[in-house]
């Protein structure tokens, strides 16, 4: 029986890796993905795009565990990727450009 749950656990790890790299993250850290995806799982649809906020990121189970610091660094880091950017909606607010 665990052997058949590991087994399939390595199986769902190869298709998010083939998600991944069809949407051109594989070559972000784990750190950025985890930032860029929280963010993406909190988003809003709105007329100015898909926009998260960075408190309902970090409250998400996938960056819960994760410093602040840490977080910001990341948000940095794909805001430098252009993957985000800052929205006019105000502070921590981002606009996902994927």
């Amino acid at each position: 029986m665990r052997h058949a749950l590991l087994a399939q656990l390595a199986q769902l790890i190869e298709v998010v890796d083939a998600m991944q790299s069809d949407l051109g993250l594989s070559d972000l850290s784990t750190t950025e993905r985890t930032v860029l995806l929280a963010v993406c799982a909190t988003a809003t649809d709105t007329d100015e795009g898909l926009i998260g906020r960075t408190e309902a990121a970090r409250e998400h189970p996938i960056a819960r565990k994760m410093s602040q610091p840490t977080f910001h660094r990341a948000l940095r880091r794909l805001i430098q990727r252009d993957l985000v950017c800052k929205s006019d909606r105000g502070p921590g607010h981002y606009r996902i450009k994927l």
